[in-house]
C-alpha cells in the first residue's frame, strides 16, 4: 500500500463496491502503507514476508497465506468471494499461484514503455521484468485505459485470454469536499504543482528543466514520497530557489484546488489519476502526451495542453501559455464516465 495510483484505486473501488451493497476487501502483500490504514475498512495485510531468504519474491508462501486468509473470510461471512482482482505485478503472481476462482488481472501502466525504459538502464533487469509479465498470458485482463487495452491486444508476445477497459473510479463529491478543507498550511503565493512519486517514469528531470526554461517565476510545489531526492535534483538543475518539496499527503486535494496549474511530465502512465483529480477540483493541467491516458482525458479544447514526451522546452512554453489562458477544466467530457458507483457496477458485472 505505497502511495501510488493503483493502491488508491484499490481503496476507492472497495468503498464504491461496499456502497453498492457488496462485501469487498483489500488485501496487501506487505504491511507498509502510506495511506491511513486505520481509516480504511476491510483492509488486510499478509504476515508472510514478500521476500524469500535468497532475496527473491516469496510468491508461493504468500499464495498459501492468501488462500488461508480468504478461506477464513469466506467462512466468517458464509459465502465465497465472487470476484478477485489482482493489481500490480507481484500481486498477480501471488493470485495466479493461489489458484483462485474468477480472478482478473488489472494492468495500470504501459508494459511496453516500462520495459523500454528498463532496457535503457539495465538489460538484465529488462529480461527479468519481461518474464514476470508473462503471468498475464491466458488471463482475463482489465486495462485502465483504452490505449492500454489496445497495447495489450496488439502485443506480439503477451497473449491474455481477454482484455477489457474499465476506467479508474473517482469519488468526486468526497474529493471536492476534501479539497475545501482548511487543515493544511498552504502557500499564500500562487504556485505550480506536481504530484507523484520520485520515480524515473515521472521524469522529474524534464519537469525541472522545463521550469528552468519557462518565463514565469512561480514556485513549483512537489508532493512526493522522496522530498530529499527532489531537493537534490532541483539543486542540480539550478532551480532550488523555486522548488518546494513536500512529503506525501493523504489529502492532496487542497493543494490541487489552490494551484494555478497541475503538471504531469511522465514518460508513460496507464490512466493518470492526478489529471482527473485536478480537473475535478477546477485546476487546469498541462501533461506530456505519454502512453497511455492523457490523450483520453484531455480531449476537445483541452487537447491543446498536451506536449510531446521528453521535450522540456515544449513543456516550459506550454506552462507559460496555460498560465495566460482561460481554461474550463471541469468541462472535460471524461469526468462523466468515472464516478465511483458507475465503475463499481462494471466490476460487479464481472462476478460469477
Amino acid at each position: 500500500m505505497y502511495g501510488g495510483g493503483a493502491e488508491k484505486v484499490a481503496l476507492t473501488l472497495r468503498r464504491a463496491l461496499e456502497g453498492c451493497g457488496h462485501e469487498a476487501h483489500v488485501i496487501a502483500l506487505e504491511s507498509t502503507s502510506h495511506y491511513d490504514a486505520g481509516a480504511e475498512r476491510q483492509l488486510h495485510f499478509l504476515r508472510t514476508s514478500p521476500k524469500s531468504a535468497g532475496g527473491g519474491r516469496a510468491y508461493a508462501k504468500q499464495a498459501l497465506e492468501l488462500r488461508e486468509l480468504l478461506t477464513g473470510l469466506e467462512r466468517a461471512d458464509g459465502r465465497p468471494f465472487d470476484l478477485v482482482v489482482a493489481n500490480l505485478i507481484h500481486s498477480q503472481h501471488v493470485v495466479a499461484r493461489a489458484g483462485l476462482g474468477n480472478d482478473w488481472y488489472c494492468v495500470h501502466a504501459s508494459i511496453s514503455a516500462t520495459l523500454a525504459h528498463t532496457l535503457r538502464r539495465n538489460p538484465l533487469q529488462y529480461w527479468r521484468q519481461r518474464r514476470q509479465q508473462l503471468i498475464l498470458n491466458g488471463k482475463r485482463v482489465i486495462a485502465v485505459s483504452l490505449g492500454l487495452e489496445r497495447e495489450l491486444k496488439e502485443s506480439r508476445w503477451l497473449k491474455p485470454a481477454s482484455v477489457r477497459t474499465i476506467y479508474n473510479p473517482f469519488e468526486f463529491e468526497t474529493l471536492r469536499r476534501l479539497a475545501a478543507s482548511t487543515g493544511e498550511r498552504l502557500p499564500t503565493e500562487p504556485y505550480l504543482l506536481h504530484v507523484g512519486r520520485a520515480a524515473n517514469q515521472k521524469r522529474i528531470d524534464i519537469l525541472l528543466e522545463a521550469l528552468r526554461r519557462s518565463e514565469n517565476t512561480l514556485p513549483l510545489v512537489m508532493l512526493t514520497n522522496h522530498p530529499d531526492k527532489v531537493a537534490r535534483l532541483a539543486k542540480k538543475f539550478g532551480v532550488a530557489q523555486r522548488v518546494r518539496p513536500v512529503a506525501f499527503r493523504q489529502n492532496p486535494y487542497p493543494w490541487m484546488a489552490r494551484a494555478e496549474l497541475v503538471i504531469l511530465s511522465s514518460d508513460y502512465e496507464g490512466f493518470p489519476l492526478v489529471l482527473i483529480e485536478a480537473l475535478a477540483v477546477g485546476t487546469p493541467v498541462v501533461s506530456t502526451d505519454c502512453p497511455h491516458g492523457p490523450a483520453e482525458i484531455l480531449t476537445g479544447a483541452l487537447a491543446r495542453w498536451l506536449v510531446p514526451v521528453g521535450d522540456a522546452g515544449a513543456l516550459g512554453m506550454k506552462i507559460d501559455e496555460a498560465l495566460a489562458a482561460s481554461i474550463r477544466p471541469q468541462s472535460a467530457p471524461i469526468l462523466a464516465q468515472l464516478d465511483a458507483p458507475l465503475i463499481a457496477a462494471q466490476y460487479a458485472a464481472l462476478a460469477i
